[in-house]
């Protein structure tokens, strides 16, 4: 498993420099740019961006830096990226997620290390039947419990900016013939009191979800990739 998920800002600041590290100055706001440059061995960042993750936040440029610079070797390639999003695996279950206004202004980065505060999530559960539900009027009074109204939606495919059209969305996922269940794997992974990233299955496709819970404790936002296995 990787062991980075506890270290400090201050320790990835003296590896980097021992290791001869220099970042790049020049400004990016593009999720997916930021990445894939990263996994290309450049740091690029906005002067606006935020990294969190188990051991706390950081909102200086220079700490941030650091923590990719020692995680730049785990990069399993490629970079998954859809609607201005993007996602580096880093093996062993860990990523690193990236979105702009996720709950906060500029980049944000969340790394997920894949080995902690993993427990069951009620809104999560309920969230995941709400795509095996068939019936639509049913599903609606489902998802008013998990996800919030004017909610955002995103996956590879398609995107929803409210639950309304989520619901739409999911319909037509119900209508493909002989599918399976969408079953959750494993438990749910919180990072801090407001992300939480959960993988699925349905069939030979698995994927995994990046939510923001608001305010209220409903999802506010949902982030999905997904692959055959």
């Amino acid at each position: 498993m990787l062991t980075m998920r506890n270290l400090s800002a201050a320790a990835a600041l003296a590896m980097a420099a021992a290791a001869g590290c220099n970042a790049d100055v020049v400004e990016n706001t593009d999720p997916a740019s930021v990445l894939e440059a990263w996994s290309n061995g450049h740091v690029v960042l906005p002067a606006e961006v935020s990294w969190h993750a188990p051991a706390g936040v950081l909102t200086e440029r220079s700490e941030i830096e650091a923590m990719l610079q020692t995680l730049q070797a785990h990069i399993v390639p490629p970079i998954e990226k859809h609607h201005r999003v993007a996602r580096a695996r880093l093996g062993n279950g860990a990523f690193v997620f990236a979105a702009e206004d996720f709950g906060a202004a500029g980049l944000q980065l969340l790394y997920f290390p894949g080995d902690q505060r993993r427990a069951a999530v009620p809104v999560v559960s309920t969230y995941a039947a709400t795509w095996n539900e068939k019936d639509a009027v049913a599903r609606a009074a489902a998802l008013a419990t998990c996800f919030a109204s004017t909610g955002h939606y995103r996956d590879p495919q398609v995107e929803a900016t409210n639950a309304a059209a989520l619901n739409a969305i999911i319909t037509s996922f119900r209508l493909q013939p002989g599918l399976p269940d969408l079953t959750l794997e494993g438990l749910p992974e919180r990072l801090g009191d407001n992300f939480i990233a959960f993988g699925w299955t349905v069939g030979e496709i698995h994927g995994v979800d990046v939510t923001l819970v608001g305010s209220d404790g409903n999802l506010a936002n949902v982030v999905g990739f997904f692959s055959a296995r």
